[in-house]
């Protein structure tokens, strides 16, 4: 996924960002504003395919499974957690963003939410358990070999029940 940034000043963090309007204009060049996009509509496994990567879409009635992250970018192993991601490291409570890894299953198999700890939403509560019944749309992406979801709110989740 191709990500939009500057060198950062603080050695603390991998990239800078873009607030400035003014680098913003000179580097994105805007089309017409027309209706708004209709993500692709995925309701199963078989709709996940290569052509659809990097696309918007919305996957219809996906299963909540699970959520986990790693504890710490130092340990590997996973630990559940219940929230979108992690903004600080878990085990030193430093600011050391971790991924959020949240599994859902939909008709023939599962797909992957995967959030950034440095997500606005990162910190907030998944809010379903275990067992809901969700639509999401978000841009389709892939991580080795698993297929995932990326959301650019928690508003791109609906609870469907």
């Amino acid at each position: 996924m191709v990500s939009i940034g500057s060198p950062s000043t603080d050695p603390d963090y991998k990239n800078g960002y873009m607030d400035a309007p003014l680098v913003i204009n000179s580097s994105i060049f805007r089309g017409d504003l027309k209706a708004p996009v209709a993500p692709a509509e995925i309701s199963s496994t078989a709709g996940i395919t290569e052509d659809r990567m990097g696309t918007w879409v919305i996957i219809k009635d996906a299963v909540y499974v699970k959520g986990e992250t790693q504890y710490s970018n130092a340990h590997p192993d996973t630990y559940p957690i219940t929230t979108w991601a992690v903004k600080n490291d878990l085990n030193t409570s430093e600011d050391d963003a971790i991924y959020g890894i949240h599994t859902f299953t939909i008709n023939g198999g599962e797909i992957a939410v995967r959030t950034s700890g440095y997500a606005k939403f990162a910190d907030t509560p998944v809010p379903f358990a275990a067992g809901a019944k969700v639509n999401l749309k978000g841009v389709l992406t892939r991580y080795n070999n698993t297929f995932q979801l990326a959301l650019n709110t928690d508003r791109d989740v609906e609870v469907v029940q």
